[in-house]
């Protein structure tokens, strides 16, 4: 939480310092409409889960119409967390897109923790009152489902998709439109199904240049995808890349464009867009995720699984040997993350239809501690009826290390030579996974009738 600094009310010169180039400068007023003294700070949208600004000023709450109650440096355009704290009020956040030019005039009104009289909108800009409501409607529905997630409990998003959809084809307002169309978009990220009509308009709202994609950039191929929009996303993916105002953005759509590459197994390629990420996008979070494709540490087709040895759950050897003449796939996986467990189903159903082909499973838990296994393989839901080994949280095992193991789940396909068949972790998740299994065991003439 932003500190909170407070100076007499009879003040009679500024305490804001002289502020060069573009500013935001408004007043922040009480219930009563009196000015209120109050921290106002700017958070870029892509660092919104911190809550800090990257620069505070204190509003003066004096009521002098010539001077603003605060003024405010705009650092460069982009999108941003207008993020406002007084005493006995409510935090208050407001997604504001900001230009080269600045704004002026744009008084607020923060919610009394304890209100005395019918509360007033946030602000008399209806278009502010409607993005504040929009966002932290957002805010609400992000936390609900991460809990949801974290706890493995299932969400039921029906009337949220439903009413959403509904507000973007009636909305005019342009970001409005932004926050509505990730609002809808990101849903898919906490478990929902997205229906593919109202993820086109959502994603016809969101063009590569859009800056809303900051709010949740990471769901940008996984919604081409459920708009049955796969050969569009490329050349969106590729104009982010280049075009869009938030590095965050571009930052994950050169990630998106370093995996298709990884697919390709262009090595040229995969070394230029790496250093793209390391450098110039060092310190953002697509950057951290890169690290599993480092191309000094390549897992693709044709490439050696690196050796491993192992005592598995039962006390047995294991070793990349022991699948020697096998298909096996080798799943790094915890039962803390729910990804993983959002797998299991997919998994359970292609272990059963190509065991007796030849498919094997090889789980290494990544788990706090093995006595974790146990009670999640007891349900019904998830016996995991394959081979098991525990590497630990945090291990530094070597073949973490070659791998260079950075997200979970990674599940990598391994053939009978102990060389990789499939390397590509999308490609081996969710739908794709048997089709992928199917296809390595008819390259490999293991394939059986079903």
């Amino acid at each position: 939480m932003l500190p909170l600094l407070f100076v007499p009310a009879l003040l009679a010169a500024p305490l804001t310092p002289a502020v060069q180039g573009p500013t935001l400068e408004g007043w922040i007023f009480n219930e009563a409409g009196k000015p209120l003294q109050a921290t106002v700070g700017l958070i870029p949208m892509s660092t919104r889960a911190s809550s800090l600004a990257l620069k505070s000023v204190e509003s003066l709450g004096l009521p002098n119409k010539k001077k603003p109650g605060f003024k405010l440096p705009i650092p460069k355009a982009g999108l941003y967390l207008l993020d406002v704290r007084a005493k006995g009020h409510l935090p208050l956040q407001i997604p504001i897109l900001l230009g080269e030019e600045g704004l002026k005039g744009m008084n607020l009104m923060p919610r009394p923790e304890k209100p005395k009289v019918e509360l007033k909108p946030v602000s008399a800009d209806a278009l502010l009152v409607r993005r504040e409501a929009l966002y932290s409607a957002f805010k609400a529905r992000e936390e609900k489902g991460r809990a949801a997630l974290k706890n493995r409990e299932k969400v039921d998003w029906s009337a949220d998709l439903e009413a959403l959809a509904k507000a973007l084809a009636a909305e005019t307002d342009g970001d409005a439109q932004g926050l509505l169309a990730m609002s809808y978009l990101n849903l898919g990220a906490l478990g929902a199904k997205l229906g593919p009509e109202a993820t086109g308009l959502a994603l016809d709202k969101l063009s590569a240049k859009s800056p809303y994609w900051v709010l949740s950039p990471q769901i940008m191929a996984a919604t081409y995808a459920a708009a049955g929009r796969n050969p569009a996303f490329p050349g969106f993916r590729d104009a982010a890349a280049k075009e869009n105002p938030e590095p965050e953005v571009r930052a994950y759509a050169t990630f998106s464009q370093l995996a298709a590459t990884t697919r390709d197994g262009d090595l040229e390629k995969m070394k230029a867009l790496y250093l793209t990420l390391t450098t110039e996008y060092k310190d953002t979070a697509a950057a951290k995720f890169s690290k599993q494709l480092d191309p000094a540490k390549y897992m693709g087709k044709g490439v050696a699984f690196p050796a491993f040895s192992f005592k598995d759950l039962e006390g047995k050897d294991v070793s990349l040997d022991t699948f020697k003449g096998k298909l096996v796939l080798v799943d790094f996986w915890a039962t803390w993350c729910g990804p993983c467990v959002k797998e299991m189903p997919k998994l359970h159903e292609v272990y059963a239809k190509y065991k007796a082909s030849g498919f094997e499973i090889l789980s290494l838990s990544l788990d706090e501690k093995v006595e974790a296994i146990a009670p999640f393989r007891a349900d019904e839901k998830h016996p995991m009826p394959w081979s098991h080994a525990f590497l630990g949280r945090g291990s530094r095992d070597p073949l973490l290390q070659a791998i260079n193991l950075s997200t979970i789940p990674r599940p990598i396909l391994v053939g009978p030579d102990g060389k990789i068949v499939e390397g590509d972790t999308l490609r081996l998740r969710g739908e794709y996974l048997g089709t992928s299994i199917e296809k390595a065991l008819k390259e490999l003439n293991l394939l059986k009738p079903n």
